[in-house]
């Protein structure tokens, strides 16, 4: 293979990057598989009145289509389908990388 990979997609590509290439170019992919750990998932459309919860880990977004406002609780929650967890890492093995 001839330069860095284009697509990270398992365990094996993510260790294939760190044993053969310099941190500097290897951190920003580990770096990005933490940053992509977290989504704004939405719960569902609030009742008329119902001002929801609003704090670190839970947003209200409000949208108006055609004359009708809808309001909508989100939760910050972990993506079950994001790169990292796809790839078989932990939050603790990508920070242990980072880290050493």
């Amino acid at each position: 293979m001839m330069g860095f990979p284009r697509v990270l997609t398992t365990r094996f590509d993510y260790d294939y990057i760190r044993a053969n290439f310099q941190p500097n170019e290897w951190r920003p992919a580990f770096q990005k598989l933490l940053d992509g750990e977290y989504i704004w998932q939405m719960i569902g459309e609030l009742a008329a009145g119902d001002a929801g919860i609003a704090d670190e880990t839970h947003r209200v977004e409000t949208s108006e289509r055609d004359g009708i406002v809808s309001c909508y609780q989100f939760v910050y929650t972990v993506d079950l389908s994001c790169a990292m967890l796809r790839a078989g890492l932990t939050r603790d093995e990508v920070m242990k990388m980072l880290a050493g």
